[in-house]
């Protein structure tokens, strides 16, 4: 009964690591950097876009801080 226990733990313990690390090397990273992209927009020019796209579209940036150039 007791190898049967200690090869039980074995195969689990083997499962078990072959199943985190994966998502511990890439997948965690991914995931709470990529949604970081679009709140760091928000956060900084109040757009909900990436913080390159967001700083040209920010009403105090240079090139539109003049009411005569509405769209530009």
């Amino acid at each position: 009964m007791a190898v049967e226990s200690i090869l039980i733990m074995a195969v689990l313990v083997i499962i078990f690591t072959q199943v985190v690390q994966p998502l511990v090397s890439d997948q965690i990273g991914q995931i709470v950097s990529r949604p970081w992209v679009h709140i760091q927009g928000m956060v900084e020019t109040g757009i909900w876009e990436p913080i390159g796209e967001a700083r040209i579209k920010h009403p105090n940036n240079y090139h539109r801080h003049v009411s005569t150039n509405p769209g530009g």
